[in-house]
């Protein structure tokens, strides 16, 4: 608020300070003149009182103006002071809808995540040589209640399913394309893992490159959790083991919620344990071993 400009000029002059100018003249004209009536010996008693009568009357109203210029000052100043919260409120305000839009923004992410976690594509890789018979029944026998938990935690499940050998034998890699796991689904599936058999291998390395590579490339969904299992007791050959890593790095980068997860099934301090160890790393997901058959 601006305040008043209180610089005097014969312009811009406050009635106290005409009364106050008035006042000093009327003394000085007494002092003058008040020794020459006094020579003449004139009766000037009753002009005195008059004059003394207004004197009082300006004194009067000169305290009265000073006591409403000190009331409008302090109005002025409650005022200033009140602009001065009401700025500070509206600052506090901002603030306040700034921090409203954050968490709004917040909410709304969680919300989309909470929703993409409900969205889950799984898809197994799972070695199928003639060493793995054991765990490639237990499978068998459990394909509908692993559904059944799944589905129990997430309100869309798909599953995909890739058997891998090795090179030379009947077939390197068989696909099962993801699915939702409808009851019909969950047949198909049934009946896909029921089809395999435990088969082939012979040397120690597999082609779990190809697996990894073939299981990537299933079509995925951009919105939901993305995750390959890939269950197995041998490391892929030497030259592909590079390969096979980059391949889950590549997975784990193409979207917000995908990994690569290990399985490894036989003693946990072999050198093939260590491959699915560094497997589950590149991939982001986690590693678990089991003891083999």
């Amino acid at each position: 608020m601006k305040r008043r400009d209180r610089s005097i000029n014969v312009f811009n002059m406050s009635m106290l300070d005409v009364i106050s100018g008035a006042l000093g003249a009327f003394l000085i004209i007494m002092i003058v003149l008040m020794p020459y009536y006094r020579k003449e010996h004139i009766d000037y008693r009753a002009e005195i009182e008059s004059l003394r009568a207004a004197l009082a009357e300006t004194e009067s109203l000169a305290e009265a103006l000073a006591d409403a210029t000190a009331r409008a000052e302090a109005a002025e100043r409650r005022a200033e002071a009140a602009e001065a919260r009401a700025s500070r409120a509206e600052a506090s305000a901002a603030e306040a809808r700034s921090r409203a839009a954050a968490a709004e923004a917040r909410a709304a992410e969680a919300a989309r995540k909470a929703d993409n976690a409900l969205k889950v594509d799984l898809v197994f890789a799972l070695d199928v040589t003639s060493s793995m018979a054991d765990e490639l029944d237990e499978l068998r026998g459990s394909v509908r209640m692993i559904t059944a938990a799944l589905k129990s935690s997430a309100g869309s499940l798909r599953i995909g399913f890739i058997a891998y050998r090795d090179e030379g034998d009947a077939f390197v890699t068989r696909r099962f394309a993801l699915t939702d796991m409808s009851e019909g689904g969950i047949d198909r599936l049934q009946t896909f893992v029921d089809g395999l058999a435990a088969a082939g291998g012979g040397d120690a390395p597999e082609a779990v490159d190809q697996a990894v590579i073939e299981a990537i490339g299933l079509s995925w969904r951009g919105d939901a959790r993305g995750i390959l299992l890939v269950i197995g007791d041998a490391a892929a050959h030497p030259g592909d083991v590079e390969r096979t890593f980059e391949a889950a790095r590549r997975f784990r980068a193409s979207g917000e919620d995908r990994r690569v997860s290990t399985l490894y099934v036989g003693s946990s301090t072999s050198s093939h344990a260590d491959f699915f160890r560094r497997l589950a790393e590149a991939g982001g997901g986690d590693y678990q071993a089991v003891g083999g058959s």
